[in-house]
This record gives structure tokens, C-alpha cells and sequence, in this order.
């Protein structure tokens, strides 16, 4: 009798251990299929992340990529590659008249050539009030092309009103461009 219990009994344990393996083993298929899905899912997710990363990346290149062909245009503005001069001096003499500043000789000198650039120098003659004067030298400094006052005289006799000025002033050329 003790061998046919234990028959039973392993028979029983038999029988609960296929029973649990039945059981068991489409839940343990569904857990790895979760398990599947949840790492797709945490894949798709992380490759979402980082395609709105780049996106962001692009985004931001490409504002710094207009911001830099906005300071390149100003750039050729003001370091042109000709000299322009006769749009310059047309330039400032509309700065004279409106400023009051009358000009009594521009004189454009040979333009001196350098490495990366040329300097052409201008020298100017003028006569004003001081303040006049002023806003003469602040417009040429808010002018879009890139030029640099080289000497500065300014004269005025204690009975006069008026300054007698005397100033070079150099624009500049890039040395790909033509030189006059």
C-alpha cells in the first residue's frame, strides 16, 4: 500500500506539475511577449527622442545658418570687394548736406594694398559748427560701409562760430576685388 500512495503521490505531483506547465506556459509566453512589446515600445520611444533631437539640432542650425548669412550680407556691405568710391563720396556728401557740415575738398588718395585688405584714404576738408561737426563724424560711424577716421584736425579762431576741419579717412577693400 505504501508504494501505491506513493505512486499516487507521485502520480499527483505529476499531474500538478503538467497541470502548472499548462498554466504556466502561455502566461510565461505572454510575459516574454510583453516583455517584447514593452522593449519595441522603450525602442520606438527612444528613436522618437532622438529624431526630435536632431529635429531640434536642425532647427537650431539652421537659425544659426540664417544668422550668419545675415552677417555675411552686412559684411560685403561694409567690405565690399570695389572700392565704390564714387557711391561713397556720393554717400558722404549727402551726410555733409545733412548735416550741415560743409565740405570744402575730398581728395581720394591711392589705395595702399595689404595682405587681406586695401586701404584707400580720403582726405577731407570741412567746415562746421562743432556740433554739426559731430554729426557728421556719428553718421559716418553708423554708415554701412567699414571705413576708420586715420587723423582728425579741428580748428576754430576764439572769434569764429565755425571749425575748420582737417581729417583723413580710410575705407577699406577686400584684395579679391579691384582697386582704383
Amino acid at each position: 500500500m505504501k508504494s501505491l500512495r506513493q505512486i499516487d503521490w507521485l502520480g499527483g505531483v505529476v499531474l500538478c506539475a503538467l497541470v502548472l506547465g499548462a498554466v504556466l506556459g502561455p502566461i510565461r509566453w505572454k510575459v516574454t511577449e510583453r516583455s517584447r512589446m514593452i522593449g519595441d515600445q522603450r525602442a520606438a520611444l527612444e528613436g522618437l527622442a532622438e529624431r526630435e533631437n536632431v529635429e531640434n539640432r536642425l532647427a537650431r542650425t539652421r537659425e544659426q545658418m540664417t544668422a550668419l548669412q545675415t552677417r555675411i550680407a552686412d559684411l560685403h556691405r561694409s567690405f565690399p570687394s570695389r572700392t565704390e568710391l564714387d557711391t561713397f563720396l556720393t554717400e558722404i556728401h549727402r551726410l555733409a548736406r545733412d548735416t550741415d557740415t560743409e565740405l570744402v575738398r575730398v581728395v581720394p588718395e591711392r589705395a595702399r594694398p595689404g595682405e587681406a585688405f586695401s586701404k584707400m584714404p580720403i582726405r577731407i576738408e570741412a567746415v562746421a559748427s562743432f556740433q554739426a561737426f559731430y554729426r557728421f563724424l556719428w553718421g559716418l560711424d553708423r554708415m554701412a560701409r567699414l571705413s576708420q577716421v586715420e587723423n582728425l584736425k579741428i580748428t576754430r579762431a576764439p572769434t569764429d562760430r565755425v571749425c575748420k576741419v582737417e581729417m583723413t579717412l580710410s575705407i577699406f577693400v577686400s584684395t579679391a576685388g579691384e582697386v582704383l
